[in-house]
């Protein structure tokens, strides 16, 4: 989990390389770690981070209202996943255009 001004981004790297840079305290050292290759994998936003006063669970509540519709959709395919008899990729393939559509907002 990476933080900036705009907010902050889990991100997934496939190698992590770091380095200790014990110049300021050499018992307990600064690492730069490098994160060139690193994909980001979900973000969210400052305005988010900023939003003060609202509990996690009234803040679930209000991203999940303002999404209804694309999550009941994706209900409505992992449904029927779970009823077919055999493995379909095209309905994993929208599932996953689902889940992407929701979270990347």
């Amino acid at each position: 989990l990476v933080a900036d001004e705009e907010g902050a981004s889990l991100l997934e790297a496939g190698s992590l390389h770091m380095q200790a840079n014990g110049a300021m305290d050499p018992e307990y050292p600064q690492f730069a770690v490098d994160l060139a290759n690193a994909v980001v994998k979900a973000r969210l936003s400052a305005a988010a981070l900023a939003e003060k006063g609202a509990n996690p669970l009234a803040r679930l509540e209000k991203w999940m209202h303002k999404r209804a519709n694309e999550i009941d959709y994706l209900k409505r395919v992992l449904i029927d996943m779970r009823t077919s008899t055999t493995p379909d990729f095209a309905t994993l393939s929208v599932a996953l255009q689902s889940v992407r559509r929701i979270g990347g907002e």
